[in-house]
């Protein structure tokens, strides 16, 4: 397990297009016996280029995904250890990304630090999810996001 802060990142071309997602977490052993996800995030990429940026409900929607896609993880699989992981900032580029490319991201990057990295038909089925999914104005459904790693069970 790493704990500490990390860059998950999901970047990929599919069909001539860009997917790129980069979602920067901390994960600290949690002292509730539970894992839980807390969102810290200050969008400091983005108040870099606009100062005076203001969090609208587009990207409130953005960092429910994001959310959504840790929550599927941790309701499905077990964790060596309760954690805690914090969402401290979300870089995305608005042409080539879309919600579910930091979804992606995030997933990939709690296996990565879990010390449990994904296999190559994990991350296959990953992109099918995005590619299937990719209509929806709204949050995708992360419980149909099935892996290979089994399910609650210890990683």
């Amino acid at each position: 397990m790493q704990l500490g802060q990390h860059r998950c990142k999901y970047i990929k071309h599919y069909n001539g297009r860009g997917r790129f997602g980069i979602v920067d977490i901390e994960i600290t052993v949690s002292n509730t016996g539970n894992s839980v996800i807390k969102s810290r995030c200050q969008w400091q990429q983005i108040r870099a280029d606009f100062p005076n940026f203001k969090e609208t409900n587009f990207h409130k929607s953005i960092l429910k995904n994001i959310i959504c896609a840790a929550e599927s993880i941790f309701n499905k699989y077990t964790m060596p250890m309760p954690i805690v992981l914090t969402i401290k900032d979300i870089f995305f580029l608005p042409i080539d990304t879309s919600p579910l490319h930091l979804g992606a991201a995030i997933i990939i990057g709690i296996f990565d630090r879990i010390e449990s990295p994904l296999n190559a038909l994990d991350l296959k089925t990953i992109d099918d999810f995005i590619t299937d999914n990719e209509h929806l104005e709204f949050l995708a459904n992360y419980k149909t996001l099935i892996l290979t790693k089994r399910i609650n069970e210890s990683i």
